[in-house]
């Protein structure tokens, strides 16, 4: 695509926003703008389809809410992925699966939420199986698994279509945080990086 996306800080009150634009257009437009109660916008993504992105909204007091909104011009309407779900529970860590019908969020409260891309909605129950904080997710190129890594020095492989971890011992164990965890291109083998 040559559309090009970009964070657009502004001064502190009033957070950030998220624009898109065509390298040779005159103006860009706003696709992502969060709501007033929670100006900050962290980090967001662009789904592999390029249809949506993602973005992580937080409060003064760093509680997170995410979002989705079509790319589009003009812009679509944007939905709230976790209204139901206590804004304490959710950090600005999330990633959308290859297929870009699911997110996953990783949460300060050391667990791991499946959404619906197109709703919004919260897929089953929060995955538990950390002992700390989380610092990160991501899909498996295929789809089918989610890697994590945590403050409680493990990197963890869930299924995805089980809801759960694959092996309940931890799947990597490291000396100390883990603060990154990624697959490779073909998902046969991981990388961690951590304080150690």
């Amino acid at each position: 695509s040559s559309r090009v996306l970009y964070h657009r800080w502004r001064p502190s009150s009033l957070g950030g926003d998220i624009w898109i634009t065509d390298p040779d257009a005159p103006n860009a437009v706003a696709v992502g703008v969060p709501p007033a109660s929670h100006p900050f916008t962290s980090d967001f993504r662009v789904s592999p389809d390029e249809e949506y992105l993602v973005w992580a909204s937080a409060d003064e007091q760093e509680d997170y809410w995410l979002y989705s909104a079509p790319i589009s011009t003009p812009p679509g309407a944007a939905i709230q992925l976790n209204a139901a779900v206590p804004q304490s529970a959710l950090a600005g860590h999330f990633a959308i699966s290859p297929d870009s019908r699911w997110l996953v969020s990783a949460s300060d409260d050391k667990t791991l939420r499946l959404w619906h891309a197109d709703t919004g909605q919260s897929i089953g129950e929060p995955m538990r199986g950390h002992e700390g904080t989380l610092n990160g997710a991501v899909f498996s190129p295929d789809g089918r698994l989610v890697l994590t890594a945590g403050l409680d020095r493990t990197a963890q492989l869930w299924s995805v279509a089980d809801h759960r971890l694959i092996n309940p011992n931890p799947f990597l164990r490291h000396s100390d945080r883990v603060t990154h965890a990624v697959f490779n291109g073909t998902g046969n083998r991981v990388a961690t990086a951590c304080v150690d």
